[in-house]
């Protein structure tokens, strides 16, 4: 592991302001990795959240720039994090990250969460207002598992959910009216269960 990754997953402040000025003149969205990535991905990916605040706050972070390879901007790369990936993700949020980024491939933070069965990140976004994947974009099994896992103990919910996303299968679109389900059912599971 390189020094420059070591200091963002350490959270090295210290580190982290040289490599700014050394590698990137001073601008945060100039400094990149060897591989091309920027600094303030990886910090969103390894760092704690009170780094992240901490560069949000003193480099104001272009938050729609993309890393190179798959064309991903900050956001995406808080999902799985390490630690605090919400309280992250709700920073970057706050500040102005746009909730439906596109990277290539056509996926979103959304649907991402969906591919890789992320469904606590997945309640997240929509809670927050992410506009609801077309079928096409997530696996169905995932998004089956998704209502199960998150509407067991609210029958009616779960009902309308499966009814609803039997009735949109992979063909059509889904209805905002399944998002809605989706979002009261992870609203009072939130208020339960005590998420973060």
């Amino acid at each position: 592991m390189s020094e420059f990754h070591r200091a963002a997953r350490d959270g090295d402040r210290t580190a982290l302001a040289f490599f700014i000025k050394d590698l990137g003149g001073g601008r945060i969205d100039e400094t990149r990795a060897a591989n091309g990535v920027q600094l303030f991905h990886y910090v969103c990916c390894w760092s704690a959240p009170d780094v992240v605040a901490w560069m949000l706050d003193a480099y104001k972070p272009n938050l729609e720039l993309r890393e190179l390879s798959y064309g991903e901007t900050p956001l995406f790369w808080c999902r799985g994090s390490h630690p605090g990936a919400l309280i992250k993700a709700r920073l970057l949020l706050n500040a102005g990250a746009q909730i439906d980024a596109i990277r290539s491939g056509g996926n979103t933070p959304l649907s991402d969460g969906f591919t890789y069965c992320d469904y606590e990140w997945c309640g997240f976004l929509l809670e927050r207002g992410a506009p609801f994947p077309r079928p096409e974009e997530i696996p169905l099994t995932s998004m089956r598992e998704f209502v199960a896992r998150y509407t067991r103990r609210e029958r009616r919910c779960r009902k309308a959910a499966m009814a609803l996303l039997a009735v949109g299968g992979r063909a059509g679109t889904l209805s905002r009216d399944l998002a809605g389900v989706f979002a009261r059912a992870l609203w009072r599971t939130r208020r339960r269960e005590g998420w973060e």
